[in-house]
């Protein structure tokens, strides 16, 4: 029983890797004539044009003929740039009901900005002086009642 469990398992297997081979995908005087077993993929349209296709085929040949060319195989992506991350931004309490802000000084190019609201979506530079010691850059803000949210941006 074992066995020819395994034996059926075997000849499954073997026609699944068969099948693509006796497939092919043609379109006018284009064709594509070994399609490869994979998962995911999607279709992309341009002009006249149509490919519909899957990531992560086993095949890695290029294919080509006048102006177009495909090549199979373990797609590239383009990513975004790896932006850097933004300075710690302290916040502490100063004398005579102020708060200092600040930020390392070798952040370059990085400006406070100030919001009333969270959810606004336009935020002002703070306009006070920014003091540069070597270390740190601080602002120095009056308290006041009410929210004042604040970031650096760049």
């Amino acid at each position: 029983m074992r066995r020819q469990r395994l034996t059926s398992f075997v000849l499954a297997l073997l026609g699944a890797l068969a099948a693509p081979t006796l497939l092919s995908a043609s379109g006018g005087p284009y064709a594509l004539s070994f399609p490869t077993i994979a998962g995911g993929g999607g279709s992309s349209f341009g002009g006249t044009f149509m490919l519909s296709a899957t990531i992560s085929e086993a095949s890695t040949s290029a294919l080509g003929g006048g102006e177009f060319s495909f090549t199979g195989g373990f797609w590239s992506v383009t990513l975004a740039p790896v932006l850097p991350s933004p300075p710690l931004l302290n916040v502490a309490l100063g004398s005579n009901s102020t708060v200092v802000v600040s930020w390392p000084a070798s952040s370059t190019d990085w400006f406070l900005q100030q919001s009333f609201d969270l959810k606004a979506t336009s935020w002002t530079n703070v306009s006070l002086a920014v003091t540069d010691n070597g270390t740190s850059k601080l602002v120095i803000l009056n308290s006041s009642s009410g929210n004042l949210y604040l970031r650096l941006k760049q």
